[in-house]
């Protein structure tokens, strides 16, 4: 009867450490996604970032040729 009963003790601890385990590792993968999908975000504003300041390089850059252009000919 005690056998049985510490099997029944063993199984019941296991189970709950077994949950206890899985509910640690589901914490642990959404702050990691978390964390994955925050790097994310920083590489596509990076990205975004780098565009927008060639997009500004190019239309200055324009805008000085414009302007050389117009000295010479004045």
């Amino acid at each position: 009867e005690q056998m049985e009963e510490r099997k029944f003790a063993r199984a019941r601890n296991d189970r709950a450490s077994g949950q206890a385990n899985e509910q640690e590792w589901l914490e642990g993968s959404t702050s990691e996604s978390k964390q994955r999908a925050s790097l994310g975000k920083r590489k596509v504003n990076k990205i975004e970032e780098v565009i927008k300041l060639k997009q500004v390089g190019e239309r200055r850059y324009k805008q000085a040729k414009v302007n050389e252009n117009r000295q010479e000919r004045e």
